[in-house]
């Protein structure tokens, strides 16, 4: 699974109007690459990185070289429900027979998080683990 980058374009902090307000999306896709064949079922585990945890669903904790404050990032699935941190999720097109590689769809946006935002760099990460059953 290549790692990537997802670079939001840059937004002006009027244009977050209120708590859980988001703006600047951006879509994305999390590549699953050269899945072996045989096993039962391959699923995959979105972790954000740091040591916060978010109340908000989605929602990842600011890097540490972040500057902005009342702002973090939200990631959704392609439908726009928020993601679902630490929980297995299938991969439904996986074969068995044929193994393969696979793209599952997402968005990411800023989102207000405080009732005040301050300008900045708004950074944050997450890992994509794989299990195989």
């Amino acid at each position: 699974m290549p790692s990537q980058t997802v670079q939001l374009p840059p937004t002006f902090a009027r244009n977050l109007t209120g708590i859980g307000a988001t703006a600047g999306e951006r879509s994305f896709q999390i590549n699953i690459n050269d899945c072996p064949k045989g096993y039962n079922k391959i699923l995959y585990r979105l972790k954000p990185v740091g040591d916060t945890v978010e109340t908000s669903a989605g929602v990842l904790p600011l890097s540490p070289e972040s500057t902005a404050k009342g702002v973090k990032i939200k990631v959704t699935d392609s439908a726009g429900a928020a993601a679902v941190f630490d929980t297995s999720t299938q991969i439904d097109d996986y074969s068995k027979t044929t193994g393969g590689s696979y793209s599952i769809p997402m968005r990411a946006s800023y989102v207000q998080t405080d009732a005040n935002v301050t300008p900045g760099t708004v950074n944050g990460a997450m890992s994509v683990l794989m299990e195989y059953q």
